[in-house]
C-alpha cells in the first residue's frame, strides 16, 4: 500500500522501495519519458535497482507521484516519479527531476510536484537551493517553474541531444528569498481579488 508522505490537491507522493524497481524500469522506459528525460540507452533492472539503493545511501528523497483514485477504495494511480538530488552538503544544494507519464500532462500536476518538494526541501530538509535543469522549447515545464518562484539563472549551450540535434538547456533555481518574495506576490494578488469582489460592496 501506497504511503502518502506529502499531500498535494488530487495527488500525493509516495517513497520509491526497493521492490519497485521493475513498475519503475517499465515507467522509465516509455518512450515519452526517455524522451523528456534525454535517456538514449534501454534502463535495465540492475540500473534502477542501483539507482535506488544509491539514491537512498545518499539521503536523497525518492517519490512515486500518485494521481488521488475517484474510487474511495483505491490507492491511486502512479502516474511519475520525482528525485530530489542531493549535490552538495556543504551548501546545502540539490537538483529536482520530475518526469509524469504523457496522459497525465497539462494538468497541473507538474506544478503541485514542485510547490510540494520544493516546500519540502526548505522547510523539513533544510536545504538552500534546490536547481532544475529545463529544455529551451519547454515552455510549460518553464512556466511551471516560475510559478513557483524559481528563477532562471543560466544556460548550459547544447547540454541536450534529441530530434537528432543538440538544444540548450536552462538552469533554473530556488532559494528560500527567492520562495519568500514569490509568497508576498500570491498574497499581494489574493488581496487584490478579495478587493476587487467585495471591495465595492457597501
Amino acid at each position: 500500500m501506497a504511503t502518502r508522505y506529502l499531500e498535494g490537491e488530487g495527488i500525493f507522493l509516495s517513497p520509491i522501495e526497493e521492490t519497485d524497481v521493475s513498475v519503475l524500469q517499465e515507467m522509465q522506459n516509455e518512450k515519452f519519458i526517455r524522451d523528456m528525460m534525454s535517456s538514449c540507452l534501454p534502463r535495465t533492472f540492475e540500473d534502477i535497482q542501483a539507482d535506488i539503493v544509491n539514491t537512498k545511501k545518499s539521503g536523497s528523497p525518492y517519490f512515486w507521484i500518485f494521481k488521488e483514485s475517484e474510487k474511495t477504495d483505491e490507492e491511486g494511480i502512479a502516474i511519475g516519479y520525482v528525485k530530489l538530488e542531493i549535490v552538495s552538503n556543504i551548501i546545502r544544494a540539490s537538483e529536482l527531476h520530475i518526469a509524469i507519464t504523457e496522459a497525465y500532462t497539462k494538468r497541473g500536476y507538474g506544478k503541485q510536484v514542485i510547490r510540494l518538494v520544493t516546500d519540502y526541501a526548505f522547510d523539513c530538509l533544510n536545504l538552500h537551493s534546490v536547481r532544475a535543469l529545463i529544455r529551451e522549447k519547454n515552455y510549460a515545464s518553464q512556466k511551471a517553474f516560475e510559478s513557483q518562484g524559481y528563477r532562471r539563472v543560466g544556460v548550459l549551450p547544447e547540454w541536450s541531444f534529441y530530434d537528432g540535434d543538440y538544444h540548450d538547456c536552462y538552469i533554473y533555481d530556488c532559494i528560500p528569498r527567492f520562495r519568500k518574495s514569490k509568497n508576498e506576490q500570491w498574497t499581494k494578488e489574493r488581496m487584490r481579488c478579495l478587493w476587487l469582489k467585495f471591495g465595492s460592496v457597501s
